[in-house]
This record gives structure tokens, C-alpha cells and sequence, in this order.
């Protein structure tokens, strides 16, 4: 099996898991694209590279929604050492554009794996070099907060997009305790090409009038930690620093009700 360069439909099966999930039947889901997945390593020479990653992060995913997490880290170890034996072939054989697929989709698996050992974990610290717009906080002081970390840069287009909405959470929930830290990384090393990225942050920052804390770690580390090589990535952490979701493709609205639970928990211990 060799990695396409194109990007086709999505498989029916993820299709069909989607339309199940809207309508809270998570468990038929996975029945559905567990099947997918079964004839996809039965036939592995008749299955897109494409959809098996799709397949096996759409059930990890849904495998979280039915609280089998280990089920969901299993089945994610096992397709990502399927992924880079794929990647290993098709370095040998394949295409630029298929050895770009190929690393595309370890990726994703990788960063999934990472992703789901740091559910129900303290968080990582974060080493930043440079914070751009607000003193330097630490995870350690923000406890007893809720904390989105929003793994983005400012060349990439669909972390731009989401800056909106992650404004709008600001002020809707900044005084009720979430605390928002946009992360990037320096690309160089060289001093004058760390200036201009400095800068594009800056202009980046004024341009979508970012009121939270944008920081800049020194290289790549800190999102490969955070398992947050494709971005956006978003990680939220309770009042106690635990990380309690981590996705690269997150719902808004699923994002935003966790969210809201979290900050809604001091109030209910307060209640009590």
C-alpha cells in the first residue's frame, strides 16, 4: 500500500459515524466503523491510505465517547506502527506527493496517540521563550482557572480562522475564569529571521486584536509534548491543571460545552 497524493471523499463509514453521533447513537457508530476498519486490515492492498487513518481516528474517537479509552489507545498504537511501516514503503517507492501523504497521516496518528496519554494527566509545562503581549504566566500560576492552549502559527490560514471565536470565548468567559494561551514556535534559530517572525507575531496579534496571552517557544518541542504537530490544536485543563481534551480537530460547540462544564464546577463546589 502507497499513500495518494489527492484527497477523495470521505469514507461512508465516517459519513455514516457522524450522522449517528448527531443523534447520540454513539455505540451504532462504532459498530459501523469498526466494521470499516476490520475489512480495511483484512484488505489492506484494497483500502486508501487516506480513509484507514480516517477510519482509525474516527473510532478512537468514538471509542472516547463510549468510555473505553483503552480501547481508544490500543487501537491508536496499533494503526500509527501500521501507518509508519506504510511510510517506510512508500519512501522506498513511492512519489513526492505520496511520501507527503504518507508523513501527513503518520502525523495525525502520532499526535493522536500523545493526545489521548495526556487525557485525565497534569498538564506539561510550557516552555516559552518569548510571551508577546502579557507577562509570563505558568501553568503553575493558573490554577484554579480553566485553561484553553490553542497550538497555532501565524502562516497558517485555519488557525487564523478560528482566532474570531477564540476572541468571542474571551470575553464571554474570561472574567468567569478561563484563561486563554495562543502557542507558536520559532521555525529559526537565526536571529534576524526570528525578528521578522516576531514581528509577523505582532502584526498577527493587532491585526485580529488578540486580548489573551500569545507566547513563542523556542522551537518544536513543546507541540510535539502537547502532541500538536498539526495545527490547530486545542488542550483544555480544569481548575486542578488536568488535562481533560486535546483534539486537532475539534467540534467548536463540543469544545465550548466542556469549556463552560469546567468553569461551572467551582461554582457547584461553591454551592455545596
Amino acid at each position: 500500500m502507497t499513500a495518494e497524493p489527492h484527497s477523495p471523499p470521505l469514507p461512508e463509514a465516517v459519513i455514516a459515524a457522524a450522522r449517528l453521533r448527531r443523534d447520540r447513537r454513539v455505540h451504532e457508530a462504532v459498530t459501523v466503523v469498526e466494521t470499516a476498519l476490520t475489512d480495511a486490515r483484512a484488505k489492506p492492498s484494497n483500502t486508501p491510505f487516506r480513509d484507514r487513518v480516517l477510519l482509525g481516528l474516527t473510532l478512537a474517537d468514538l471509542l472516547l465517547l463510549a468510555d473505553q479509552s483503552d480501547r481508544a489507545r490500543t487501537l491508536l498504537d496499533s494503526e500509527a506502527a501500521f501507518a509508519e511501516q506504510v511510510l517506510h514503503l512508500t519512501r522506498q517507492s513511492g512519489s513526492p506527493d505520496q511520501v507527503l501523504a504518507a508523513s501527513a497521516g503518520c502525523y495525525q496518528l502520532r499526535d493522536r496517540v500523545i493526545q489521548l496519554g495526556l487525557l485525565g494527566q497534569e498538564a506539561p509545562e510550557l516552555d516559552v521563550t518569548h510571551w508577546v503581549n502579557t507577562d509570563p504566566p505558568t501553568l503553575a500560576d493558573l490554577r484554579g482557572d480553566v485553561v484553553l492552549l490553542d497550538f497555532w502559527a501565524p502562516w497558517c490560514r485555519p488557525c487564523a480562522a478560528t482566532f474570531p471565536w477564540l476572541r468571542d470565548l474571551h470575553q464571554r468567559y474570561a472574567r468567569d475564569g478561563l484563561d486563554i494561551l495562543a502557542l507558536t514556535n520559532f521555525r529559526s534559530g537565526d536571529a534576524a529571521h526570528r525578528n521578522l517572525e516576531l514581528d509577523m507575531v505582532t502584526q498577527f496579534i493587532a491585526d485580529h486584536e488578540v486580548e489573551f496571552a500569545v507566547g513563542i517557544a523556542e522551537n518544536e518541542r513543546l507541540r510535539q509534548r502537547y502532541g500538536a504537530n498539526g495545527i490547530p490544536t486545542y488542550v483544555v485543563l480544569d481548575r486542578a491543571g488536568i488535562v481533560r481534551r486535546a483534539s486537532s480537530k475539534p467540534d467548536k460547540v463540543t469544545l465550548e460545552q466542556a469549556i463552560v462544564g469546567l468553569l461551572d464546577t467551582r461554582q457547584a463546589v461553591a454551592d455545596d
